[in-house]
């Protein structure tokens, strides 16, 4: 059978069977137009001389009207009248009136005696008609050059009306037959192990069953394949983002448990066993919630934002005064707002790890502070490190973009996730310190607007 296969491969190329048909069909579908379209063509095309005859006829009577009321006639007239020129010959002969652009040529060339008053005139290769009126002891020509020969206009809409035709009924059939290559094609797709292979429906019942089958098919290695891949990427994301979250409090931590080693106070060995308490609990939060797949769904619950930042500033701050950085309160809003405590202290907690890691080691300065408007409060974070590069400011919050070394770039995806879970919004811009600003935007409850 698979020699079988070659044979026909080895022996050209072959026409498919529905190209053949629809062109043979097209052919005979325009061959049957011709014979009830030429009477037609030519029955148009005398039509089109007798009018152009008739209005000759009618501009040179209407002339020999006009000569016996008025005998000097009025410049104009041929164009009045829709023709091209008008001459009217004396007895002698001589031309007394020209009006347009008449052809050249004897009287007895333009009115032969015994001839009918319109007729078509072939004068120097091109065709004129011509009508003669006499008036008196005058003579009236009107003349009038046709336009493109009406047959070959007329041969030309019959030619497209004929291509038409042949196109329209080779469409047709090869509609009704090319399904069969766009199912093979689709079989071989799938046994290739293309993605996103769909055969599309034919509007034949036999087929369309066939065609579903496959779709079918097709559809079900493709679940098999992105289960598998997505359970792959489940694990690893989800390792990311644990790594990311817990890494940041872990280094604060590890700060502070070699304080309460070196603390003599007793006070302060229990405030920084509290936070480090606190901490842990934040950070078991965190995780369990992304266990279940929940780390972006707040729990809002209404309290100032002030507190949740001054915690924050405490407990980095050891951290930040090993390096030599001012980590600092400015001013605080107390207004309430319903955000999620633990959600909200990992992202600002995401803005202040970066600020530690980019000010100047041993005259760095951050600056934490929150101000509130009629509408929202808003929290910001200052430093006075490099900023952030232009060329990637603008996929801050989109894509994973990081110049800490080691660094992931999750964190301001993270920031962004958090503010847009609470219906706020995240901005970057330069300080006022001469560093980076980072703003997020959070809505107060409407009964609070205005």
């Amino acid at each position: 059978m698979a020699d079988a296969r070659d044979a026909r491969r080895d022996g050209g190329w072959r026409a498919p069977t529905a190209l053949v048909l629809g062109v043979l069909a097209g052919v005979l579908a325009a061959l049957t137009i011709l014979p009830t379209v030429v009477p037609l063509t030519q029955r148009v095309a005398g039509a089109e001389h007798e009018a152009l005859l008739a209005q000759t006829i009618a501009a040179s009577r209407a002339v020999a009207v006009l000569q016996e009321r008025e005998p000097n006639l009025q410049p104009g007239l041929a164009r009045r009248l829709g023709v091209d020129g008008l001459t009217v010959i004396d007895v002698k002969g001589d031309a007394v009136y020209t009006d347009g652009s008449p052809p050249t040529a004897a009287i007895t060339v333009l009115c032969p005696p015994g001839e009918r008053p319109g007729r078509l005139v072939t004068l120097q290769e091109e065709r004129w008609a011509v009508a003669c009126e006499h008036v008196g002891t005058s003579l009236v020509i009107s003349s009038r050059k046709p336009g493109e020969d009406p047959t070959k206009r007329l041969g030309s809409l019959v030619a497209a009306l004929a291509c038409m035709a042949g196109m329209s009924t080779a469409f047709g059939v090869l509609q009704v037959l090319s399904p069969l290559s766009g199912i093979k094609a689709g079989l071989e797709q799938v046994v290739s192990g293309e993605r996103g292979v769909q055969v599309s429906s034919t509007g034949l019942a036999e087929l369309d069953e066939l065609v579903d089958r496959v779709n079918s098919a097709a559809r079900a290695i493709e679940d098999r394949e992105d289960a598998i891949q997505g359970r792959l990427q489940v694990v690893q994301e989800m390792a990311r983002v644990v790594a990311h979250e817990i890494r940041n409090p872990l280094q604060a931590m590890e700060v502070q448990i070699s304080l309460i080693a070196e603390e003599a106070d007793p006070e302060e060995r229990k405030f920084y066993a509290k936070a480090i308490r606190e901490e842990i609990r934040s950070l078991e939060s965190v995780v369990s919630r992304m266990m279940r797949g929940g780390a972006h769904s707040p729990v809002k619950v209404a309290a100032p934002i002030s507190a949740m930042l001054h915690n924050l500033v405490s407990f980095h701050r050891p951290n930040a005064k090993t390096r030599g950085v001012r980590l600092e309160e400015g001013a605080m809003s107390h207004v309430e707002i319903e955000f999620d405590k633990t959600l909200m202290a990992r992202a600002i907690e995401n803005l202040l790890v970066n600020a530690l890691a980019f000010v100047p080691q041993g005259h760095g300065r951050i600056l934490v502070s929150s101000y509130d408007t009629p509408t929202e409060v808003i929290i910001s974070v200052d430093d006075n490190g490099p900023g952030v590069s232009p060329t990637i400011e603008g996929q801050l919050g989109i894509s994973p973009v990081t110049l800490r070394p080691g660094g992931q770039g999750l964190g301001l995806i993270m920031v962004k996730g958090v503010v847009a879970a609470h219906d706020g919004s995240f901005e970057y811009s330069r300080s006022e310190l001469g560093g980076a600003r980072f703003r997020i935007h959070l809505p107060r409850p409407t009964s609070q607007q205005g």
